[in-house]
Formats: C-alpha cells, structure tokens, sequence
C-alpha cells in the first residue's frame, strides 16, 4: 500500500486542499494528515504571527478561520510533523504550502513551489513580450513573491492579492481581474496552497488565459513519484 504523507503550515485536515490532490494519484493510496499548528492553543498560534520583515505565510485552520504565521517561526513546528509522518509510514510527504523549509526525513519531500516553477516555465518562455500575473493571498506577500518569479526570468510580474478562504469576495475578485486585464497578463499562476483547481477555472473563464494551481502542480508531480515507486517495486519483484 503506497502511503502520503501532506503536512499543512495550519492545522489538519485539509480537505479543501488534498481532496482535489488525491484524485491525481489513483486508488490504492493511503493519505496521512498533520499540521504545524496541530494542538496549539489561540495563545501558542498568535505568538507565530510574523513581525516586521519576517515572511509572512497565510494558512488556515481547522474551523476555517484564516491565519498568518511566519516561515521562520513555524519551521520547526513542520519537521516535527514530518517526523512523525515517517514514523506513520509516509514515502512521500507533500507540503502544503509554497513556501519553502529546510525538511529531512530520509523520504521524498514535495515543495510546490518547485512544481509550479517547472510547469511554468515549461508552458511559458519568459521574454520581453510575456507578462506574468501572480495571485497570493496577502498583500504583505506582494513584494517577496515578485521578486521570487522575477528571478525565474519574469520580470515585472503583475502581483496581486486576493485570500482563497475568502475567494467569494466578489469586489475584491473583480478588482484582481481588472488589474490583470490592463495589464495584459499572458499567464496566471496561484500562489497558494489554498487555491484549487475551481478557483483556477474560474479565474481562466474570465481572463480566458492559462491559469496554473499550485495544487495541481504538486498534485501530477506527486503521482510522477508514485508511479516511479510502484515501477521500481514492480522491477524488484
């Protein structure tokens, strides 16, 4: 039995999230679930809320309320729950979040933001033509995160926020898409986690231009992994 490990930044279960995601990956996968925020009080949780010039993440918890925490602060917090994924017997542990934490476990560890950089720079040569919209959730994400795709090649790209646990905020929705519409953007890539593969049709019926999930990017290369796994398996057989 091939078995999962997904590791939230919030607390667990992510239906929302691996839902979408296990439908990638065929029957006969087992799915385990933690989260940094997993057992904390409202006390512990508000006390990994980012300070001045710390990297701000935007997660979720598990009665839906949406929460920020730092990458700093909530890294230890992460290798914990991938310690204990192991131990439960995962082979291969996703993270769900795009942001990136330096994890060991001696099994295969699953950053999406490294999925969504390669199916976009697969679908899109950057140039001088190529504009690239980018949704995240925060405003406070703006900056770092343009200055990340724009060190893929993607110069100026068009940033703009806008929370996926709170997506039907129409105003703020038609806001978004005005901006990427002036802006003539080629491609769009949500930045999160929290947006699914809905959010993104969605966002491609009205901009009529490829969206790219992180989710769904983390969700395919994931069953890249299985499916390598159960043909090694197969040949040691």
């Amino acid at each position: 039995m091939k078995k999962v490990g997904a590791v939230t930044i919030g607390q667990s279960p992510r239906p929302d999230v691996v839902g979408p995601m296990r439908s990638a990956w065929g029957e006969g996968v087992m799915v385990a679930q933690r989260g940094a925020l997993d057992g904390l009080s409202p006390a512990q949780i508000s006390r990994l809320r980012p300070g001045a010039d710390e990297e701000t993440l935007v997660t979720r918890l598990r009665d839906g309320v949406q929460v920020k925490v730092a990458r700093r602060r909530v890294g230890r917090l992460m290798q914990q729950r991938v310690d204990e994924l192991v131990d439960d017997g995962c082979h291969i542990v996703v993270v769900l979040c795009t942001g990136y934490f330096d994890l060991s476990g001696g099994v295969f560890v699953v950053y999406p933001r490294d999925a969504l950089i390669g199916v976009v720079r697969a679908t899109a040569v950057p140039d001088d033509d190529f504009r690239l919209g980018v949704l995240v959730p925060d405003c406070s994400q703006n900056k770092d995160i343009g200055r990340l795709w724009a060190r893929q090649g993607y110069e100026d790209p068009v940033v703009c926020a806008h929370s996926p646990y709170q997506f039907d905020n129409r105003q703020n929705l038609e806001k978004v898409l005005c901006v990427y519409r002036e802006s003539d953007v080629n491609l769009a890539v949500l930045d999160c986690m929290g947006y699914t593969p809905s959010h993104a049709r969605v966002l491609q019926r009205q901009l009529r231009v490829p969206v790219v999930c992180a989710s769904a990017a983390a969700a395919q290369f994931t069953a890249f992994l299985l499916a390598m796994k159960g043909n090694a398996e197969e040949t040691a057989n």
